[in-house]
């Protein structure tokens, strides 16, 4: 029989079986900016934000892991821009914004992508200092390195890729991706490729399996790069950047999302039609990593851009159709609540 003095450490060894042996929740997001003070203050939310996320907050705060691609810089108004053409938009949150994201409990924001540098050297320093700062990691800040998060006893990796390889790793250059999955899937449990590309808006919703173009820039063949990575060893790969949503589907046992859409863009952005729909992308695995259920909860941007939960679920609705459209026999295809199990 056990003493009472046991009992505590019984009770401990017992709950960290329990953790050990416990599923892991990731939630993703698309492209998320939550107001601008450039090129003047009427572009910030009400209220510092601190409504931003409530529709969503129970989401975003229960998975164990939640990432998403911050599409703006995070810096104070020392810094300045050079994007001043007719087709040029600067975004430049203000640094309390990072904490509205960490509150929301977010984990990993992406800062591959084309609006991160917007304003400059100094800004894009910021930017990373700022997301540091509020308890949150970013990926893609420097060229070959990975992030990692610790979870359950398990290393979980992201690696982040982009169109321009001046800001990270290029999607364009498939040889040195490869490399770089199959160096960075030796380092940790689980591998999470996430990247910018493809072109942009309402009408982009499919994958066109070629490179595609966007004002003259080479926006990368993300069906091809998609592929490349996981046959190097990506366990998931995540997509954002045409800013609507593309469909998803299982190759290799990798599960893709070619795009997630927009999540959050006060003012800025355009949430006219497919701009306007987005969609949250929780991935259960279980205790040998292996994935056992993914779920897509639906939202639309309203309010000038803020996420509210989509009660018709229109986002599962697109998904279902681009799968049926781009990936006949691979698309993944959720039940009329957003839910799949493997």
């Amino acid at each position: 029989m056990f003493t009472k003095k046991f009992i505590p450490t019984i009770i401990a060894l017992l709950s960290l079986n329990i953790a050990v042996h416990a599923d892991i929740t990731i939630s993703f997001v698309g492209d998320m900016m939550l107001g601008s003070d450039y090129p003047n203050k009427s572009s910030l939310p009400p209220n510092e934000g601190k409504n931003t996320f409530t529709s969503v907050l129970d989401i975003l705060k229960t998975s164990d892991i939640t990432f998403g691609n911050l599409e703006s810089s995070i810096a104070d108004t020392t810094t300045k821009t050079r994007k001043k053409g007719k087709n040029s938009y600067a975004f430049r949150m203000p640094p309390y914004l990072a904490n509205r994201l960490s509150e929301a409990g977010f984990d990993v924001l992406s800062v591959a992508n084309n609006h991160a540098r917007d304003f400059g050297t100094l800004g894009f320093n910021q930017t990373v200092q700022y997301v540091t700062n509020a308890k949150m990691k970013t990926v893609g800040e420097k060229i070959d390195k990975a992030t990692f998060i610790e979870k359950n006893g398990k290393k979980i990796g992201f690696l982040a890729f982009y169109y321009f390889s001046y800001a990270n790793n290029s999607i364009q250059d498939i040889v040195k991706a490869k490399a770089l999955v199959e160096k960075t899937k030796l380092e940790c449990d689980y591998l999470i490729v996430t990247y910018h590309g493809g072109a942009e808006g309402d009408k982009m919703y499919r994958v066109p399996k070629k490179t595609e173009t966007y004002f003259g820039e080479n926006r990368g063949d993300v069906y091809k790069f998609a592929h490349a990575v996981s046959d190097a060893g990506a366990d998931l790969v995540i997509g954002h950047g045409p800013h609507v949503l593309r469909a998803m589907e299982v190759y290799n046992d990798t599960l893709i999302a070619y795009s997630l859409g927009n999540f959050v863009g006060y003012r800025l952005f355009s949430t006219s039609g497919n701009k306007g729909i987005g969609a949250i992308l929780t991935i259960t695995l279980d205790n040998d990593l292996k994935l056992k259920s993914a779920q897509v909860t639906s939202v639309k941007l309203q309010n000038g851009g803020i996420p509210i939960t989509d009660t018709n679920n229109t986002a599962v609705k697109k998904l279902n159709e681009y799968a049926n459209l781009d990936f006949p026999k691979t698309g993944l295809k959720f039940d009329e609540n957003g839910n799949i199990d493997f």
